[in-house]
């Protein structure tokens, strides 16, 4: 490298470079967020080639759509390039950059032809502006900086103020004072010389007075007590005002209330429904969810029969009002025992499954399980509905997404199963993902005898004894068991990639964790933000063959190839529909909460 190259570096660091492009395309980094629409400051991010929102994190890349968007070279080899093809020699910029930058000399050509290329066709508004930048003839940020050396013409010359006049005595101290010598009354009334004839001599000292002189005495001691009795008055005006506040404020204190419930309707304003809370990200809410989840299980360890406890119709007891508090769906509340009290026998277990699972907890939602919900377009039966619920409860998980999930890869058909692969139930799990998610969170939910079957080898699962492993897969088609399965693998998932990423991930993101899994999910999410014009099929192969609809389109009669960043954009307004689609279920008790139309 050459020295020139090495002194520009050190002018033009690639931080400075990327600010610099930030300022000449997007005007700076303060600006109303296009994502959550706030005034944000937008962070530099180097390794990534952009800005992001310090609300949201949402990410600006300033190189984006021109031929400085590749990473595999530095900006500042670029704006070295833009400063040697606007010099004289620019026939010589790919020698020079082969020479003084380093380049090889494809590379070199290759910059040079695409800043050409982008020159010729009228070249957009910031490339003059970053080639006066780098070659030193002026800085493009300030637009008026010609017309700020015109200020300080303004004040020519300086006008002179006439001095002030003396201070003038009182009027009844002024009767006492000779008129006869006019030295204290020639400052103030000083005559201008004429231009023309030398200034005339002064008067002489025995010289009269002016007679409007003395008049002025007595009409500046006039207004001198009109200002006074003025301030006065106000003074006295804001004496008055604060007295009638304070006893009318006394007058309020002493008065009685008149109709406390009359009072109460028109000062309470009338309660509304708010509006939907926004979903949590599952990192934010981590610690207090599993926290409740161990106070929960702990009630039921220490008392088994409140996951029987079923509604006594027939029982006469005594109903005493009290006041129906709105507890969060993740909290359980646990009767104390009466000490001294016998036990109530306990209530006769539930059928067990075929599969030896432990039965779901009682329904949460009063109602008929055959009725027929509907969201939209979409008709579920409530059963189905309560049993995704109950999973999210458990787990600690968002039933919106559960439900958001279950709709786009089975349409809420427990036992459909994929004609290009292995996907089988509610959620459509392949064989080796079931059996991934049973060997690490089996044991949690009762499943400890299918946990032990499950052998590892490497990084796939077995299971030694070929009926065994055919009851495990076929547990894909029990909801209850697929749905908290589910739940807990886009949790663990979401928060290890949002570890990874530095960020919060959008609903279509987390359900291409569910749809590639977790490693080819960041993979994916990773080549967006840095390459967003990769193909997608080329990047995951696999996903793409069994996948085609998402990976491909038809385009005129031909096949497209969808880009990463285009199948992004896919997966985040499909999964956006359909969280819209279900936001009923995530509030699911207490009442004036929207719910679904009920249709039988």
């Amino acid at each position: 490298m050459s020295e020139r190259f090495r002194q520009f570096q050190v002018a033009f660091p690639e931080e400075a470079c990327l600010a610099a492009l930030m300022r000449l395309r997007h005007g700076g980094t303060t600006m109303a967020c296009p994502a959550c629409g706030r005034p944000a400051t937008f962070e530099p991010r180097p390794k990534l080639r952009g800005f992001s929102c310090n609300h949201c994190n949402y990410m600006i890349h300033p190189a984006a759509g021109t031929p400085l968007e590749s990473r595999r070279i530095s900006l500042q080899r670029w704006f070295f390039a833009v400063k040697l093809m606007a010099e004289p020699s620019a026939k010589a910029a790919v020698t020079a950059l082969t020479r003084e930058a380093g380049l090889p000399q494809l590379a070199a050509k290759r910059l040079v032809d695409e800043l050409t290329a982008l020159g010729e066709k009228g070249g957009p508004s910031w490339l003059p502006a970053l080639r006066e930048l780098v070659t030193g003839r002026g800085e493009p940020q300030v637009a008026s900086a010609a017309v700020l050396p015109m200020r300080p013409q303004a004040p020519e010359r300086p006008v002179p103020r006439p001095p002030a006049p003396p201070p003038l005595p009182r009027p009844v101290a002024e009767a006492n004072v000779p008129r006869a010598p006019p030295l204290p009354r020639e400052p103030a009334m000083p005559k201008a010389p004429q231009p023309s004839s030398p200034s005339p001599p002064p008067a002489p000292r025995t010289a009269r007075p002016e007679p409007e002189a003395p008049a002025a005495a007595p009409k500046k001691a006039f207004s001198g007590r009109m200002a006074m009795a003025g301030i006065a008055a106000g003074v006295v005006c804001v004496v008055a005002a604060i007295v009638g506040l304070a006893y009318a404020r006394l007058q309020q204190q002493d008065r009685p209330p008149d109709n406390t419930e009359f009072a109460s309707e028109q000062v309470v304003p009338a309660l509304k429904d708010a509006p939907a809370r926004p979903s949590l990200i599952l990192s934010s809410v981590e610690q207090d969810l599993e926290g409740a989840r161990q106070a929960a299980q702990f009630a039921l360890d220490n008392d088994p029969s409140l996951a029987n406890i079923k509604a006594q119709d027939d029982a006469p007891t005594q109903q005493i009002p009290v006041n129906q508090l709105q507890l969060p769906s993740n909290i359980l509340l646990v009767p104390p025992k009466a000490q001294g009290s016998v036990p109530a026998p306990a209530a006769p277990a539930g059928p067990a499954s075929p599969s030896g699972a432990p039965q779901p907890p009682p329904m949460i939602s009063s109602g008929d399980p055959d009725q027929v919900l509907t969201f939209g377009p979409i008709k579920i039966r409530r059963h189905l509905v309560d049993t995704i619920v109950r999973a999210s409860k458990v787990v600690g998980a968002d039933p919106t997404l559960l439900m958001a999930v279950a709709d786009k890869e089975s349409s809420f058909s427990t036992a459909v199963k994929a004609q290009t692969s292995s996907a089988t139930g509610l959620y459509q799990f392949i064989e080796q993902t079931w059996l991934g998610v049973i060997y690490e969170f089996g044991a949690k939910h009762g499943l400890v005898a299918e946990t032990k079957l499950i052998g590892k080898s490497g990084r796939q699962f077995v299971v030694t004894d070929s009926s065994q492993r055919q009851r495990i897969l076929d547990m894909r088609r029990e909801p209850y068991i697929s749905a908290l399965l589910a739940a807990e693998m886009l949790k663990r998932d979401t928060l290890r990639l949002e570890r990874a990423l530095g960020r919060h991930l959008t609903g279509g993101e987390i359900y291409l964790i569910h749809f590639l899994g977790p490693d080819a999910a960041q993979t994916f999410i990773e080549t967006m933000e840095e390459t967003p014009g990769v193909k997608a099929a080329e990047l995951l192969p696999k996903p793409a063959q069994a996948n085609r609809p998402i990976f491909y389109v038809d385009a005129g009669g031909e096949t497209k190839t969808l880009s990463v960043s285009e199948v992004h954009k896919k997966f985040n307004d499909m999964i956006k529909i359909r969280l819209d689609r279900y936001s009923a279920v995530r509030p699911t008790m207490g009442a004036g909460i929207a719910r679904p139309q009920l249709k039988r």
